[in-house]
């Protein structure tokens, strides 16, 4: 099993590149939001199904906040293709907002 850990990097350049209040005002949930989706998808779930479907897959969220996130992974293989996939994802969708992940290896 691996423990994972997900930040978002680069919220507030991204906010300031923008003078529309609309827009400030949506990316308050971005961050969270946006990691969840990357994960979904990149997992091959649907990004509007719930997160029991990830554990489904060998994928339990322990913790989630503000654009952070503690996931455990059933196989070290399955965390590196889908943090890839997610980093790639969150880069494409938002065009400035990173994607910083580690992992440690655990046991039960």
């Amino acid at each position: 099993m691996v423990l994972a850990k997900y930040d978002i990097r680069g919220i507030q350049s991204f906010i300031f590149h923008t003078d529309k209040l609309r827009e400030i005002r949506a990316v308050q949930d971005l961050p969270e939001r946006i990691v969840f989706e990357a994960l979904k998808v990149s997992a091959g779930v649907d990004e509007n199904s719930s997160i029991a479907e990830l554990e489904k897959n060998g994928i339990k969220i322990l913790d989630k906040a503000g654009g952070n996130a503690f996931v455990l992974f059933e196989a070290e293989e399955k965390y590196k293709k889908i943090s890839k996939a997610m980093a790639v994802y969150i880069l494409k969708k938002t065009y400035s907002l990173k994607l910083v992940y580690a992992c440690v290896e655990c046991t039960d």
